[in-house]
């Protein structure tokens, strides 16, 4: 205890020494108090003085101060990571069985000295209860992270971290303790040891294919050791589709394949088997699975003609190569069936002037239906602005020779380098000289050149409807240049591809439109979403839901997250098959997408089987 005052204790003592003489100077003098006995003085001069001493006090703002020490116990996180890649050695029976007891005891003689807050992680903390190894990913960065805002409000003095280092989730977490002034100390799980070890990483593959139709996939071969040889297996379902011998002497090495879809089945499933090294420990890694969607629907394409042309025989022959087209030919004269059977209709000099068909295209007008327009030097231009909206077009002279110009900013599909040099230095073809009043927007991939000036467009697009116009003949031209440049006409098949692909596939959206993997591993599975009113614009200001069931029981549901101009939900599976059902409710219209995904077994923990010591 301590006592303190506001002025100097000097003068303290001096007026308590005044006010001392000043009792004994009444009392004494005091001729009233003559008489009385000495003790009786002694004690009245000894009450005034105290009474006066407490005033004095009280003037002088006393203050007592009283001391008292406790003893409080730093602050320690421990934290120990529970991911699967920790009992993947040969040292996993020492961690299933006598880690956790060496650390728990470790951990009751610093709780004698600490305060110890003890958790566990992989891809986020958790409290300790006991180590089961069943962590699907490590993320140590947000462990941290999550350690720091728990006690951000607190003084934690360090932290303890058990780990094996291997990082497959997450930023580097040297930048989450890059600010911070926390020790963190840390004690090294698993095998350091660098075992010969393959791996196929960066899978690449298409979620859609066409029914017996080749596709690619694309992945990475990486080893820790050079000049050796593995066999690489692929199969679809059980059955082995692909085989080849493997000289591995870089330490990653790219490989891209084709494979064929099959004919029947909806979905496929695949799996990449790279075969062991000598001495391999970690042969998870070894495999990858994968899965798409086949999409079996038939195109039907027709080709109407008022009379023959080599043209026609181009054109067939070249879209007959895609499985998923349908190709029929018909003279117009001969045609019988009805136009809402064909998913594209392709017109070559029709409407024409020498033609008494025209009744038979009245129709045409009012039927959603792709339509792509070869006109030349006998159509009949009155016609052919009655069939469509898009265009007007009036004859000025006879045909001329022209060559093609490729337009650079032609946005609705692209184009590869070898298709953009075949259509630059494709030979003239004969094209009507006409004049041209669009009624809507156009989008031109090729215009009409005549000694190096543009005069006009050769093949354009309606922004709006489904319709595409080629103001030429002859086009067989460009097949045979195409075969004599490369030997082969995939250029020419690949232009006219594009060409019925961008056609048919214009179609309006729904008003809840949402994109998603029928087949999916747990490492995210991810749904974006798109919402349209009535007039198919976005809508942003709306609530998007989602609901998932696993054997008919809703397991989840949660929102989607508004980004820019769409909804998106990213979430965790677990193995197994899932139904989902999105929602939305805009302005008291409930609209319903459903789906179904397959989450394949998959595991980063299994991926990597080294330690790794150090953060770089």
């Amino acid at each position: 205890m301590q006592i303190k005052f506001e002025y100097s204790e000097f003068w303290l003592i001096f007026f308590l020494l005044i006010s001392l003489l000043f009792a004994i100077f009444i009392y004494y003098k005091d001729s009233r108090f003559s008489s009385q006995k000495t003790l009786l003085k002694i004690c009245l001069i000894l009450l005034r003085f105290f009474s006066l001493s407490i005033l004095i006090f009280l003037l002088f703002k006393a203050r007592i101060i009283i001391k008292s020490n406790t003893f409080i116990k730093p602050k320690i996180a421990f934290l120990i990571d529970k991911s699967a890649s920790i009992v993947q050695n040969y040292d996993s029976s020492y961690y299933k069985n006598e880690f956790e007891k060496v650390i728990d005891f470790n951990n009751k003689i610093l709780n004698k000295s600490f305060d110890l807050f003890e958790y566990d992680f992989s891809n986020n903390i958790h409290g300790n209860n006991s180590l089961n190894y069943d962590g699907k990913e490590t993320n140590i960065s947000k462990s941290l992270k999550n350690i720091y805002n728990k006690f951000e409000e607190t003084n934690l003095n360090a932290i303890i971290l058990c780990s094996d280092g291997i990082i497959n989730s997450g930023k580097n977490p040297i930048y989450e303790v890059k600010n911070k002034n926390i020790p963190i100390f840390t004690i090294a799980m698993g095998d350091s040891i660098n075992y010969p070890d393959l791996s196929i990483e960066n899978l690449t593959y298409n979620n859609y294919v066409s029914s017996e139709n080749k596709f690619p996939i694309k992945f990475d071969i990486k080893s820790n050791i050079l000049n050796i040889r593995s066999n690489l297996k692929i199969y679809r379902d059980d059955d082995l589709i692909h085989f080849e011998k493997i000289l591995i002497n870089k330490k990653i090495i790219t490989k891209k394949i084709y494979l064929q879809s099959s004919k029947n089945k909806k979905n496929q499933f695949y799996k990449i088997n790279l075969e062991p090294i000598k001495n391999e420990k970690n042969i998870l890694n070894n495999k990858k699975e994968f899965g798409n969607e086949i999409i079996n629907k038939k195109h039907n394409i027709l080709i109407l003609y008022n009379q023959p042309h080599p043209d026609i025989a181009s054109l067939k022959t070249s879209l007959e190569k895609n499985k998923n087209y349908k190709i029929q030919t018909s003279a117009i004269k001969n045609f019988k069936s009805n136009f809402k059977n064909y998913s594209l209709i392709i017109f070559h000099n029709i409407p024409n002037k020498y033609s008494t068909h025209i009744n038979e295209l009245s129709e045409l007008k009012f039927l959603n239906i792709p339509k792509l327009f070869f006109l030349g030097i006998n159509s009949d231009w009155k016609e052919f602005n009655n069939l469509q909206n898009f265009v007007n077009i009036e004859s000025k002279k006879d045909n001329e020779e022209t060559f093609n110009n490729l337009n650079s900013n032609f946005t609705q599909f692209d184009l590869t380098k070898g298709l953009e040099k075949f259509l630059t230095n494709s030979p003239p073809i004969l094209s009507p000289s006409v004049s041209t009043i669009f009624l809507s927007e156009k989008k031109v991939l090729l215009q009409k050149k005549i000694d190096n000036e543009i005069i006009g467009d050769l093949l354009f697009f309606s922004n709006d409807e489904k319709i595409g116009i080629f103001l030429g003949e002859n086009i067989w031209k460009w097949k045979m240049f195409d075969y004599r440049l490369n030997n082969n006409n995939k250029n020419f098949d690949n232009l006219f591809y594009k060409i019925c692909e961008n056609l048919k596939l214009r179609k309006k959206v729904d008003k809840l439109n949402i994109t998603y993997p029928k087949i999916s591993n747990n490492e995210v599975f991810r749904i974006t979403a798109n919402l349209y009113n009535d007039n198919y614009e976005i809508v942003t200001d709306s609530e998007v839901s989602i609901d998932i069931y696993k054997q008919n029981e809703l397991i989840f549901n949660s929102k989607f997250e508004c980004i820019d101009s769409f909804f998106v939900f990213e979430s965790s599976l677990i193995e197994g098959e899932y139904e989902f059902h999105v929602n939305s409710n805009y302005k008291n219209e409930k609209l319903v997408k459903k789906g179904k995904v397959k989450v394949l077994k998959y595991s980063k923990e299994k991926k990597k089987y080294k330690v790794k010591l150090e953060l770089t």
